[in-house]
Parts: structure tokens; sequence; C-alpha cells
């Protein structure tokens, strides 16, 4: 068929039912093409990590085995457990968990972390913000300030790994470094460019004055029934 009967079959609404048909299978056969299937690392969690010794696996996740076991169960029971999401298989409350550590103890971007536990990064984003929210609504329950005996008790194993007496703590500085707003960047950078709780250079002393931890043990120098201790500077008096 030539140009010229091609245009006039079309402008006529008389095109042939062979070139209809080609045309129709044509569009069939795109519409059909399975989607192509994006290659990550398989098995990790199930295969990598149970080889792990427990020393490597601390290593990885800045956690020991035990500990990672209990949050796992934990958040297995919650509310904020795995669940599936318009029909797809749902990410096990295992994989929810080391996915998380393992991106808040290295350095990896989302796209590695996402490779390296097969799943979809918008997967893995919902992973995390589940976890970190699990995490947050049960604080209350483990950072607590120890009373009389769990002090005793620390000060006595603070006693065996440094040879200190009377010590229940140590306390300073943390520096996390974050993304610059787009206003007022210069506010918001210290002497070693992170945020520190107010905009502008802060020293470790005066942000802890401004703390609540020293408000209280202003109010009662018993709070701390021994001692903290501090890099010089840090001063609680």
């Amino acid at each position: 068929m030539n140009s010229n009967d091609l245009l006039q079959d079309l402008l006529t609404g008389t095109l042939s039912e062979t070139d209809a048909s080609d045309s129709s299978d044509e569009d069939d056969q795109f519409i059909k093409e399975p989607p192509t299937k994006i290659t990550r690392i398989e098995n990790f969690v199930e295969e990598t990590v149970p080889q792990y010794s427990d020393a490597v696996f601390q290593e990885h996740f800045r956690m020991c085995r035990r500990v990672v076991d209990f949050i796992i169960g934990y958040f297995a029971q919650s509310a904020y457990k795995a669940a599936s999401i318009g029909g797809r298989d749902k990410v096990s409350n295992e994989k929810a968990i080391l996915l998380s550590l393992w991106y808040l103890a290295n350095t990896e971007t989302f796209r590695q972390v996402a490779d390296r536990f097969n799943v979809s990064l918008s997967s893995a984003h919902r992973c995390l913000v589940r976890v970190i929210t699990f995490l947050t609504s049960i604080k209350h329950e483990y950072i607590v300030w120890p009373c009389k005996n769990e002090a005793k008790h620390i000060g006595e194993e603070f006693e065996k790994k440094q040879g200190i007496k009377n010590v229940i703590g140590a306390i300073d500085g943390c520096h996390i470094r974050i993304n610059k707003p787009k206003l007022n960047q210069d506010s918001y950078v210290n002497r070693k460019d992170v945020y520190c709780g107010e905009p502008g250079s802060l020293h470790d002393a005066r942000l802890l004055r401004k703390s609540t931890l020293y408000a209280k043990a202003a109010e009662n120098e018993d709070i701390f029934y021994n001692v903290f201790v501090g890099r010089l500077g840090i001063s609680m008096s």
C-alpha cells in the first residue's frame, strides 16, 4: 500500500482489516512485554547474616545479636510490625530491623541499602520510618535514670572496666552532621560543621548548662548518687 492509498484509507475510515489487525498485534505485543526485573543482592538476610560471627555481626550492626533478636521480637508484637502493602509480599520483621540498623550504623546510601536488602527504595524508606517510630515509642522504657541500686551496680561495673571507683556515667558532646537549611545556613554551622541545638557555635559546657539534666542537678545534687566524669571544660557546678 503506497502513501497515497494509505492516506485515502485513513481519511475515509476504510483501513483494511489486515492492516488494522497487524497494528493491533503490535500494540498487544508492546503492552504484554513483562517489566524489566531489577537485579539486586539476594538472600543477604537469609543466608549471609546468619553466617556472621558474633564479633562481625556487632561490627556491622553496632549491637550484639542477642539485643537485636530481642528488638526484632518486640517489634513483631508491636503495632509497627511488617504488613503487606498493595498485595505485595511484606518485608519481614527481621529484615526491617536489620535494614534500619545497617542504615543507621554504616555510611551507605539509601540506594546501596535497598540493593543489599533486596527491596525497593520506597520499601526501604517505609521500613526505616516504621522502625524509627517504633524505637522512639519505647524509649521511655529504656532511657531512664538509674535508681540507687542500679547506680551502685553501674559503678561497680565501671570500676571493673576502667579502674575508677564510684562512676555511674561519662558525658561529652556528640556531633551529628546534618544538611544545612536553604536559609541562614551560616547560623546552623559551628566550628565542626554541625548543628548544636540552636543556631550558632555552641561550646559543650554551655550546651550542658542549657540542658534539663543540668537544671535537675542544680535542684538536687543527690540525683547522681556517685560521680559523672567528663573532659575538661564540662562541669556540673
